[in-house]
């Protein structure tokens, strides 16, 4: 039987699941009309800087909020709620550091890290974005606390507000530097300035939040409910370092071999279009278009769907420190499950309706919309495995595991390398193997996972099982969606028609679902509503 906390649990990762798509539904509104204001030249500038970005947050916050979530979660459990403030000290502390650090050497490095990826003229994009680093490091730890605590409200409101002012600010100064006829490549600094600008923002929001209402997360109140024995064993500095730093480093190699690889991705696909005999502002062009077109609608599933890692995280750390094997597999199989959910459809649904998406979001560069169709095809049958990989991940690391996804992301990491070296070297195929390699980089990693989960953790969710109905369900979404389509585009047009497919997509999505048995009373139970919810989907049941 689930009980309370459980109900949390499912809430919480149901309101990171609906923040995290207003989140990227804002970004949408933000890259959006960002490419078609500045075109793709441009944004070959503003993605090549987030690129180099990504290396620097693998060193200096990746890990972080799960290692902060995990350790807050085990010593609550334990009753030791005035280690989880000193837990919180002394990682803030270390990590302000390292993101100050950071930040400098983005700074004052920017023209040797423009140089290396064959693009001097984004130093000044690198230089813009060097700020957000520090911030991004304290917001991290703030959030890892709250999330310990199973509380997402937090994590949520600040996302949405930082993305807002992300997108007014970001689109404003590239309008404002646009307007006074500076280049490209200040153009994109202009526009990553927003984002600076907005990490701050978050940053300040959080250490308001935490100073307000830090204090009502203790649960001395609850301790009765709980069942937990309050314990005032507190842990030296030293050995929270060392515990924190056990769980960071893998997570942070991991993370490092993913930025790295995409960093290297960057160098050797550049390289490689140069090879066929393309100019570099052509290959930059095409770059900017694979990145910020096909790439930018691939990465909306999957950032919104994985987000929901991080809210079963502190209860699955939670279950296996106290060696609560049943409600541990209960955990996993639920999280496996609720992101199959989410993630089938959208794989279908990038994959049937790839082009008229794009034209919808890009009405102004026709051109790239061509060329971006065929790789947001490839890029949505990887989105579904880009999903998987990442709850197993998160699962492998809430059980302890931290070492194993190392192996698989590096092997992952290799497969794409290799096959985009191939395939983009070769003149008829060119760019389009990028996102080849993308989608077999990700099968491997969740092949991997899958069995490195069943081996070495105990934990035995039913992958096939979580993955069947869904997919029923988005084949049959898919094919009367694309009917729908086709037979109203004539009729009002591309933008109309695919607007009023998708929304019809989604209800016949989960009327299916609902119908062959895909959700059950229980899946809904935990969610805001969850009675009304449950009472619905058990008459559905009863009348299928």
């Amino acid at each position: 039987m689930e009980n309370k906390s459980e109900g949390t649990l499912y809430k919480g990762a149901f309101l990171l699941l609906v923040a995290n798509f207003f989140v990227k539904i804002i970004g949408i509104l933000y890259k959006v009309p960002l490419t078609n204001m500045v075109g793709t030249y441009c944004m070959g500038f503003f993605n090549q800087a987030f690129e180099v970005q990504q290396v620097f947050l693998a060193f200096s916050t990746a890990g972080l909020p799960v290692a902060l979530s995990k350790m807050v979660s085990e010593s609550n459990s334990l009753g030791r709620f005035r280690e989880t403030r000193k837990i919180f000290r002394v990682v803030l502390t270390t990590f302000a550091i390292v993101g100050l650090v950071g930040s400098l050497l983005m700074f004052f490095g920017s023209s040797f890290f423009a140089v290396i990826i064959e693009t001097p003229l984004a130093k000044y994009s690198l230089m813009a974005l060097a700020p957000a680093m520090f911030f991004l490091s304290i917001t991290a730890a703030i959030r890892g606390f709250f999330q310990g605590h199973n509380r997402m409200e937090p994590t949520a409101v600040t996302q949405v507000i930082e993305a807002v002012v992300k997108v007014a600010l970001g689109i404003g100064l590239a309008y404002l530097f646009m307007q006074n006829g500076l280049g490209a490549e200040y153009v994109s600094a202009g526009a990553i300035l927003g984002t600076t600008f907005s990490t701050l923002t978050a940053t300040l929001l959080m250490a308001s939040l935490f100073i307000f209402f830090a204090k009502r997360l203790e649960p001395y109140k609850t301790v009765h409910a709980t069942g937990v024995e309050i314990d005032d064993t507190c842990r030296t500095t030293g050995q929270i370092l060392k515990y924190a730093i056990g769980i960071i480093v893998p997570i942070t190699i991991g993370s490092v071999v993913v930025n790295l690889t995409s960093f290297l991705d960057l160098f050797l696909i550049m390289r490689r279009l140069g090879d066929i005999g393309l100019s570099s502002e052509t290959a930059t062009s095409i770059y900017g278009a694979y990145k910020s077109c096909a790439q930018t609608l691939f990465n909306l599933p999957p950032s919104i769907i994985t987000s929901v890692n991080l809210s079963f995280i502190p209860a699955a750390s939670a279950a296996f420190i106290r060696r609560d094997r049943k409600n541990l597999n209960r955990i996993c199989s639920k999280a496996v499950k609720l992101v199959m959910i989410f993630a089938v459809p959208c794989s279908i649904g990038l994959m049937v309706f790839a082009k008229p998406i794009l034209t919808l979001f890009y009405p102004s560069i026709p051109n790239d919309v061509a060329l971006a169709t065929p790789l947001l095809r490839i890029l949505g049958f990887a989105s579904l495995w880009v999903s998987i990989s990442s709850i197993l991940t998160a699962l492998l690391q809430a059980v302890g595991k931290m070492k194993l996804p190392l192996v698989s992301m590096a092997a992952g990491g290799a497969v794409k390398l290799i096959i985009n070296y191939i395939l983009v070297g070769i003149p008829a195929i060119g760019i389009t193997g990028a996102p080849v390699g993308t989608a077999l980089c990700y099968v491997v990693m969740a092949a991997m996972n899958i069995w490195f989960l069943r081996k070495y953790s105990g934990v035995q969710p039913n992958l096939l099982r979580s993955i069947i109905k869904p997919l029923m369900a988005a084949v049959a979404m898919g094919g009367a969606g694309y009917l729908l389509y086709w037979l109203l585009e004539k009729a009002v047009g591309t933008n109309v028609s695919i607007i009023i497919s998708l929304i019809f997509c989604v209800c016949i999505y989960f009327v299916v679902l609902l119908l062959i048995g895909g959700i059950t009373p229980s899946d809904v139970a935990g969610l805001p509503g969850g009675k009304k919810l449950s009472t619905i989907v058990a008459k559905l049941s009863r009348k299928k």
